[in-house]
């Protein structure tokens, strides 16, 4: 049973895997919306549309799924 693989994690938009990517190199928020040029509340509906996907409830969650899930499909789980 690997349960790394939540049903929706294929799912994730390349928006998704770019704020996740971000969270995982440990860039605040207020830092990531600044820089994709949106606001911080469309970052946290993005951030609740991730936790749904990966089956995670927290940041730090989310950014050890997203990468053992990168590394486990050789970084290909963009959608």
């Amino acid at each position: 049973m690997n349960i790394l693989t939540p049903p929706d994690w294929a799912t994730l938009s390349k928006r998704q895997s770019e704020i996740l990517q971000a969270a995982c190199d440990g860039v605040p928020d207020k830092v990531i919306a600044a820089e994709l040029g949106i606001s911080p509340r469309t970052l946290e509906g993005h951030w609740r549309a991730i936790h749904q996907k990966l089956g995670t409830t927290n940041r730090c969650q989310a950014g050890f799924t997203f990468a053992a899930l990168r590394e486990n499909t050789h970084g290909k789980i963009l959608a």
